[in-house]
C-alpha cells in the first residue's frame, strides 16, 4: 500500500473530527427550525429560533477554526520541533514526504514556480552522472536535494540563514553545501542550452517584436548592468568588491530579448565590482562583434556611459558646454529609455525569484569562494530563462503581469520627465 505522510494523517483526523462536530451541530439546528415551525406558542418559537441562531454562530465558529487549523498544517514547514525550539524534520523522509505532500499553491509559494516547472527541473538533471548512487555512496533522493538549493537560492540570507535550512530539511550544512555544488555543476553544464544569443531565425521573431512599440528597425536586444550584493564582509582582496557605501559588490551586464530572457551574461575579467563599461569592453560580444551582429542589427543601452558603435545604439549626452539636449534628442532618449525597461525589468523578475541574489551568502575567502559568487547568479539566470519559457507557469505569468504594470507606470513617468505634463 502507498505510504500515507504524518502530514496527511492529520489532515484527515481534523477533517474526520469537523464532520462530527459539524453534523451534529447542523442536525440540532434543522430540529429548532422544525420546532419553531410546527409549534403554536410564539414565545417559544422565538426561544427555538434564538437558540438555533447561537447553534449557527457556534457552526461559523467550528468553520473558521477548522480552515484555519487546516491551513497553518498545510503552509507549516514542519510538524516537529527540536530542543532549541528552530524548525525542522526530524528526518530526511520527513523532509521528502514535505515535499510530495505539496500541492500547487504549495510549490508557488514554497519554491516559486508551479509543480511542473520543478519537475522539469528534476527531469533535466536527475539522470546525470553526478546524481548516481554508487556501492560505496547513496545519494540523497535528488528531488530533495533540489528542493534544498532552490530553498537556498529563493531564500534571503537574513531570513533563511545555512543553520535555519539544514534545520528545515533536516540535513546537514555539509549536506546542503555538496547538494548545492552538486547542482551548480549540472545546471553550469546546461547553460549553453538556455543562455544563448539568439539562432537566424529567433532574430527575425526579435526584431520583429521589437520593432512594434516605437518603431525601432534591426533591433535584437536591451544592453544593461546589474550589481548583486554580497551578504558578508569580504577578506580576500575586499577592494575588487567594495562599493560607496562599504557594502560589497559584483558586478555584471547582460542582453535580454522582448521576452525578458538574458541571451549574454558577462561578468569582470578580474572577479569583482567592475564598471558596466569596462565588463563590456573585455567580453567576447565587445571584443569580437562581428560574431554576434550581422547587417545592421544592434541593441539598445539607457546607461553605462557607452559610446555609440555600429552595432550599439546609446543615449544621447550633452556636448562640452552644452547646458542640455536639444528637445529632439531628449524624446529619441525617452525612446530608448522605454524600450531599456525590458532588460531592467529582466534583471528585477530575477532577483525577485531568486531573492539570495538581494544578498549573496557567500564569504569570499579565496578565489575559489568567488567563483562560486558568479557561479551562484549565473546558476539563477539559466533557471530563470527556463522558467521564463513555462506559459503554464503560474508563477511567472503573475509576476510577469506584475512587471508590465510597474512598466505602464515607468513609461507614464519618462515621458511626463520629457513634456513635462501628464500623458
Amino acid at each position: 500500500m502507498p505510504r500515507v505522510s504524518e502530514r496527511k494523517q492529520v489532515i484527515a483526523a481534523l477533517e474526520q473530527q469537523f464532520i462530527d462536530t459539524t453534523s451534529a451541530m447542523t442536525e440540532d439546528i434543522r430540529l429548532l427550525l422544525r420546532m419553531s415551525e410546527i409549534i403554536n406558542d410564539e414565545d417559544m418559537v422565538s426561544y427555538y429560533k434564538d437558540v438555533a441562531s447561537i447553534y449557527e454562530i457556534y457552526l461559523a465558529g467550528e468553520i473558521d477554526v477548522y480552515n484555519d487549523m487546516k491551513a497553518k498544517i498545510e503552509s507549516s514547514r514542519y510538524l516537529h520541533k527540536g530542543k532549541n525550539d528552530a524548525p525542522k524534520f526530524m528526518t530526511k523522509e520527513e523532509s521528502l514526504d514535505h515535499l510530495l505532500d505539496l500541492d500547487e499553491e504549495g510549490f508557488l509559494e514554497e519554491f516559486r514556480m508551479s509543480k511542473a516547472s520543478f519537475y522539469k527541473i528534476h527531469d533535466l538533471v536527475k539522470d546525470h552522472f553526478l546524481y548516481r548512487s554508487t556501492a560505496k555512496s547513496m545519494q540523497t533522493d535528488t528531488r530533495l536535494q533540489i528542493a534544498v538549493v532552490l530553498r537556498r537560492l529563493q531564500a534571503n540570507s537574513n531570513t533563511l540563514s545555512l543553520n535555519a535550512l539544514s534545520n528545515l530539511w533536516g540535513v546537514g550544512k555539509g549536506s546542503v553545501n555538496n547538494f548545492t555544488n552538486r547542482f551548480f555543476n549540472v545546471i553550469l553544464s546546461l547553460e549553453k542550452e538556455f543562455v544563448h544569443w539568439p539562432r537566424e531565425h529567433e532574430k527575425q521573431e526579435i526584431i520583429k517584436e521589437n520593432k512594434k512599440p516605437l518603431g525601432f528597425p534591426d533591433l535584437v536586444g536591451f544592453l544593461g548592468g546589474c550589481t548583486f550584493q554580497l551578504a558578508h564582509v569580504q577578506s580576500w582582496k575586499p577592494e575588487r568588491f567594495s562599493g560607496p557605501d562599504s557594502k560589497y559588490y559584483v558586478n555584471s551586464i547582460g542582453i535580454c530579448d522582448h521576452k525578458m530572457r538574458i541571451r549574454y551574461f558577462a561578468q569582470p575579467v578580474e572577479l569583482g565590482n567592475s564598471p558596466d563599461l569596462r565588463i563590456f569592453s573585455d567580453c567576447e560580444l565587445g571584443r569580437f562583434p562581428k560574431r554576434f551582429f550581422f547587417g545592421d542589427e544592434y541593441v539598445l543601452a539607457s546607461r553605462g556611459g557607452y559610446k555609440p558603435l555600429e552595432y550599439l545604439v546609446p543615449v544621447k549626452t550633452k556636448e562640452p558646454g552644452q547646458e542640455r539636449l536639444p528637445k529632439s534628442d531628449e524624446v529619441f532618449n525617452s525612446y530608448i529609455s522605454i524600450m531599456c525597461l525590458k532588460i531592467n525589468h529582466a534583471f528585477g523578475i530575477l532577483k525577485e525569484r531568486f531573492s539570495s541574489l538581494n544578498e549573496i551568502p557567500v564569504k569570499v575567502k579565496n578565489m575559489d569562494d568567488a567563483k562560486l559568487v558568479n557561479e551562484w547568479i549565473r546558476v539563477c539566470i539559466i533557471l530563470n530563462n527556463l522558467l521564463m519559457d513555462q506559459e503554464d507557469d503560474k508563477w511567472t505569468i503573475q509576476v510577469k503581469a506584475e512587471w508590465a504594470e510597474k512598466g505602464k507606470a515607468d513609461i507614464k513617468r519618462i515621458r511626463k520627465e520629457v513634456s513635462g505634463e501628464d500623458c
